[in-house]
């Protein structure tokens, strides 16, 4: 298996919390509330605008999204990246 690069695992983390948060409902906006940072923060974040993930707003998400850290990085099987 190919070891995925930063811009792959960025692409796959902004996926995921798109994919997660209309899983359980939860918008872009009440994430950001809850994680103290801007909604154009968690955007960029989730865009793939960003050179690398804030390690506060990685595990700010997974928390909020019920998930670990670690699978917010990984393809979740079944969607589309």
């Amino acid at each position: 298996m190919e070891t995925p690069n930063s811009a792959q695992i960025i692409r796959t983390f902004g996926r995921n919390v798109e994919v997660l948060a209309i899983q359980k409902g939860v918008s872009l906006k009440s994430m950001a509330d809850s994680l103290q940072i801007s909604s154009g923060a968690l955007s960029r974040a989730r865009k793939q605008a960003t050179r690398y993930i804030d390690p506060e707003i990685l595990l700010g998400c997974a928390r909020l999204l019920g998930c670990t850290a670690d699978e917010l990085l990984k393809p979740i099987d079944g969607v589309k990246y």
